[in-house]
């Protein structure tokens, strides 16, 4: 992480473009599907994800190249080499975090509105790909644990987050960066929060995108796996009733993972990031 190489770089035109990208794709999808009644298929929608991704990826290598930023230079080289013996247990400690962050989020559901709870259950658990295909499997994985990490912590944690840390300094940039990257992925399910956070944290770390996307892409490939066996095996999620303990125990959960980050910033200076 090198902030110095965007402290005067306008950044607000590009991520206006790749906005527009997603939402050209996005509206291609629907009026295929809505105006020509075109059936797209796992597979369709697979491709057409990835073109969207890459037409992004062009856009950030576009970027760089205005501002005569080397790829490398954005990357950067990891200050220390144990990250990687340090991803596997952030991605636990992640998962913890995320799992704890979802069971107290049900608990406060089922207070407030007992009643949503059932459509929220099944957006954080469900899969809407139907992983029957070879086809849609490689491209999925493909896509989602290769495609998308290195692109995604590019825009995220390579120009966003240190644009931000420009503005308003280390705590503000890793919170603001992880939530847009929360909600640009049109997804409910917190786990992408935390994920954000944890990337970011490993970028600070180490000055590097290298051990976020390791991460990132162990993270989503993790996922897909989990998508074909569901899809394999027509599992589907039962329904239960979140109470206090729910709230209790995820509580617990989440705030092991926040003390966990909040220990690891610590051992780490802020003057060593400029």
């Amino acid at each position: 992480m090198n902030p110095e190489l965007l402290k005067d770089t306008k950044t607000r035109y590009f991520f206006v473009e790749l906005l527009f990208v997603l939402a050209f794709g996005i509206l291609i999808l629907f009026v295929l599907a809505k105006v020509f009644h075109i059936h797209m298929t796992d597979g369709d929608l697979q491709i057409a994800a990835l073109l969207i991704t890459v037409a992004q990826f062009l856009l950030v290598m576009e970027f760089l190249k205005k501002n005569n930023i080397k790829v490398a230079e954005i990357i950067g080289k990891p200050s220390k080499k144990k990250f990687i013996f340090e991803i596997p247990v952030t991605l636990v400690v992640t998962y913890i975090g995320s799992v704890g962050l979802i069971l107290t989020l049900l608990a406060l559901v089922q207070l407030v509105n007992p009643s949503i709870l059932e459509g929220l259950e099944s957006s954080l658990t469900s899969s809407s790909i139907n992983m029957t295909s070879t086809f849609v499997v490689v491209i999925s994985i493909f896509s989602a644990a290769i495609v998308a990490p290195i692109v995604e912590e590019f825009i995220f944690r390579g120009i966003l987050m240190n644009r931000l840390y420009n503005k308003y300094g280390l705590l503000k940039s890793v919170i603001y960066s992880s939530l847009i990257f929360f909600i640009m992925h049109i997804n409910p399910n917190p786990m992408l929060l935390c994920l954000g956070v944890s990337c970011a944290f490993l970028v600070y770390k180490y000055k590097s995108l290298i051990p976020s996307m390791v991460l990132h892409a162990c993270n989503n490939f993790i996922v897909s796996l989990r998508d074909v066996y569901d899809s394999t095996e027509n599992s589907s999620s039962s329904s239960f009733n979140a109470d206090y303990s729910f709230f209790t125990l995820g509580s617990i959960l989440f705030g092991m993972y926040v003390l966990y980050l909040y220990i690891s910033f610590r051992k780490c200076k802020v003057d060593k990031l400029l």
